[in-house]
């Protein structure tokens, strides 16, 4: 029960962030008092690190990644793009979404083709200022395509044999 306290608590500062308390910040602290409280110990933490480390720096990855393509101006880019092509109309823009979703899901799994398709859509919904129902089905479908074609890719990855060289 004090573990799950000292997560939602945790998770609580994360979101609110008081006083501009960054995210990291809170992310420590819960770990401190989750480990003086004697919810976890140090002994867990090489175990821990053993199975998360290949998706923490793949995940710091993308995040650089992210912010270098938003230091260049891609997803401004892509998302004048994105609006031209569907005219500002939210049906139009809808199946576009989808299809940019799933071609950088074809690139990234489903946290990158989160982080990436995130962005531009929010440029889409500040450049159209579109009602909060089209804006919740663009959101919505941002999170679809990300989950569903990373789903599907690994599925005909094991459904696919692998083909080796010549």
């Amino acid at each position: 029960m004090l573990a799950l306290a000292i997560f939602i608590a945790t998770l609580v500062f994360v979101i609110w962030q008081p006083r501009g308390l960054g995210i990291g910040w809170s992310a420590m602290a819960g770990a401190a008092v989750a480990l003086a409280t004697g919810v976890i110990h140090w002994h867990d933490i090489p175990v821990v690190w053993h199975i998360v480390w290949d998706a923490t720096f793949t995940f710091v990855a993308l995040i650089i990644i992210s912010l270098l393509l938003d230091g260049a101006g891609f997803f401004h880019w892509a998302a004048l793009h994105v609006v031209r092509w569907g005219k500002g109309r939210g049906r139009t823009l809808f199946p576009l979404i989808v299809l940019l979703g799933a071609a950088i899901a074809a690139v990234f799994a489903n946290d990158g083709a989160a982080l990436l398709l995130t962005p531009i859509v929010i440029a889409i919904l500040t450049q159209l200022r579109l009602s909060p129902a089209a804006a919740l089905a663009l959101i919505v479908a941002t999170g679809f395509v990300a989950d569903t074609t990373a789903t599907g890719r690994q599925a005909l990855h094991q459904v696919l044999p692998d083909r080796q060289g010549p």
